[in-house]
C-alpha cells in the first residue's frame, strides 16, 4: 500500500471464508485492544484527514462509503472481494431454486443490478448542494 502499513482483519471474521484473497493479516481480537480508532464523523461524508493517519497501529471504520476512501486501490479491491467458490455454489443453488419455485423454465439467467445513489442524494437533500453531482 501507498501508506506504508499492512492491512489487517480480525482472525475470526467470516469474511475470511466468503473472501479467500483478501491479502491482510489475520490479527487475534486481543492483539488489536491498543490500536487507535478512527472512525468517519457522519455517513457518507469523504474526511482527507483519513490521509494523515497517526503513526501507530489503527483500526479504522464506520461510515468509510464515499468511493474516494478507495479510488487508488479499485483493482486490488475487486480481485480481493471474489467470492469463494463455495459462496458462488451456494448463490447458484439458491437462484436456481427460487426460480424453480417461481416458475421460471427460461434458459438464461436475467439479473438486475440496483446503482446505489443514495450517498449522493443524501448529500444533495441534507446538504442542500447545488446539483446532485456537487455532492460527489
Amino acid at each position: 500500500m501507498a501508506t506504508n502499513r499492512t492491512p489487517a482483519i480480525d482472525a475470526e471474521s467470516p469474511l475470511l471464508k466468503i473472501f479467500p484473497n483478501i491479502s491482510a493479516t489475520p490479527l487475534q481480537t486481543s492483539d488489536q485492544q491498543s490500536f487507535a480508532r478512527v472512525d468517519e464523523r457522519r455517513c457518507c461524508a469523504y474526511s482527507a484527514r483519513f490521509r494523515s493517519l497517526p503513526h501507530a497501529n489503527v483500526t479504522i471504520g464506520v461510515y468509510l462509503q464515499s468511493w474516494k476512501f478507495f479510488a487508488r486501490w479499485q483493482q486490488s479491491i475487486r480481485q480481493q472481494l471474489e467470492f469463494s467458490k463455495e459462496v458462488v455454489t451456494m448463490a447458484l443453488k439458491q437462484v436456481r431454486l427460487s426460480m424453480d419455485e417461481a416458475g421460471f423454465r427460461q434458459s438464461k439467467l436475467v439479473t438486475r443490478i440496483a446503482v446505489r445513489i443514495s450517498s449522493k442524494l443524501y448529500c444533495y437533500i441534507h446538504h442542500r448542494c447545488s446539483s446532485i453531482s456537487a455532492c460527489v
